[in-house]
């Protein structure tokens, strides 16, 4: 039996253990990301599929990952032996899971989930399609994770402070901009859980995530307040002093955030992105507390860029743009004269762009795919399938480079 199976096997003792009928595990995080940190990679350690989109559905007798086309060839190879099914989404006649759960649970049945791993938006369909048929929806509180003995720890990358040199607007500005709209809007309180708006609203930069220059952190904020939830590790003192300089903000651990909801006074109005925000973060609001929903107050803000950020744009994509001419004319004149493969292609181009000022990591894995590879949809070359280039086919080269 290999390990995957094993686990399977294991959960759904534990599934019976809590009178389960159906479990589910949605590949997020409790910010809703789709990029995650190794903490919360949970789906991949259980059924051993690693593509960024999927939800698996666990019954006694059924285990399948539900996913979009992008992933068929690269599921149905991982999956293999796993004891899971590809479930493909977008194919005719296949259900979305919440359809599966309310054709294959019986009445009365319980299914369990993680709460904070479904967004507001996402709890509310399954809801209303399967509480009608008498089907509960029970918080099984991180029920995989916990049988995940070698998961790693929360992430602890220090955060670094975003320069308004290159932001355009400080700290106190954007705030002052974020209590403009939550007056026209008539809240108090402003609930952001989503990594990027709180990178950009706090000026702030990290790297819990790959490929992501966030941090893993909550803020509230309030027409007088602004707290940023935040592991006490991640900031120095010099920090904490510049955020309360520029902005007012107050610092609290990260784990304090959903405690800190619970005591919002009754009668407060709070506003909240359903599409990205946990139901948990909901539950914990007080009854009391009137809950406003709608797109992040932030996001069209941080949409519309600041002059500065433009013009940082621009002399960012002209440094990008020279590694890559310096990487395209390198492999004309060394294609079929050394030996140059998928991965030494990827490393070679990562090279030219460490050599810019102010690099700091690719945007997302290079997409390095000679011939076939170049038709698996977000391809990864590694030790096992890396192809060596000939002058002759195509090579699919997908990649991106992220500076300061």
């Amino acid at each position: 039996m290999s390990l995957t199976a094993a686990m399977l096997a294991r959960l759904r003792e534990e599934m019976a253990h809590l009178g389960l009928f159906a479990y589910v595990l949605p590949r997020t995080d409790p910010h809703q990301s789709e990029y995650l940190a190794p903490h919360w990679e949970t789906l991949a350690w259980l059924t051993g599929f690693t593509g960024s989109a999927g939800t698996a559905v666990v019954t006694a007798d059924f285990a399948g990952v539900w996913t979009d086309s992008r992933y068929f060839l690269q599921a149905e190879t991982q999956l293999e032996g796993s004891g899971y099914t590809l479930v493909k989404l977008g194919v005719p006649h296949t259900p979305e899971f919440i359809d599966w759960l309310a054709e294959n649970c019986p009445e009365g049945s319980r299914v369990g989930i993680d709460f904070a791993l479904i967004s507001v938006s996402r709890m509310s369909q399954l809801q209303e399609r399967l509480e009608p048929l008498g089907i509960t929806l029970e918080d099984t509180d991180e029920l995989a994770a916990r049988l995940w003995e070698s998961r790693p720890p929360l992430p602890t990358a220090p955060v670094r402070l975003f320069p308004v040199e290159r932001a355009g607007l400080s700290r106190d500005d954007k705030l002052g901009l974020l209590r403009e709209d939550m007056a026209q809007q008539k809240v108090d309180y402003v609930l952001l859980s989503a990594l990027d708006e709180i990178a950009w609203l706090a000026n702030l930069r990290g790297a819990d995530i790959p490929y992501n220059p966030v941090a893993v952190a909550y803020a509230l904020i309030g027409q007088e307040t602004a707290t940023l939830f935040v592991a006490p590790d991640k900031l120095t003192a010099d920090m904490r002093a510049a955020l309360t300089a520029d902005g007012g903000w107050h610092t609290l651990p990260y784990e304090q955030f959903m405690p800190h909801l619970a005591g919002l006074p009754a009668g407060s109005r709070v506003h909240l992105d359903p599409a990205r925000t946990a139901y948990a973060l909901r539950q914990a609001l007080p009854e009391g507390v009137q809950v406003r929903k709608g797109l992040n107050l932030t996001a069209p803000r941080k949409a519309r860029k600041h002059v500065v950020e433009i013009e940082h744009i621009r002399r960012t994509m002209i440094k990008d743009g020279v590694a890559m001419v310096r990487f395209l004319y390198w492999l004309s004149r060394n294609i079929g004269e050394i030996r140059i493969t998928e991965l030494s292609a990827e490393a070679k181009l990562e090279a030219f762009r460490r050599e810019q000022p102010g690099y700091v990591g690719p945007s997302f894995r290079t997409i390095a795919g000679y011939q076939g590879h170049g038709a698996i949809v977000h391809y990864a070359a590694s030790e096992e399938s890396n192809a060596e280039l000939r002058p002759e086919g195509i090579f699919l080269l997908d990649s991106g480079g992220q500076y300061e």
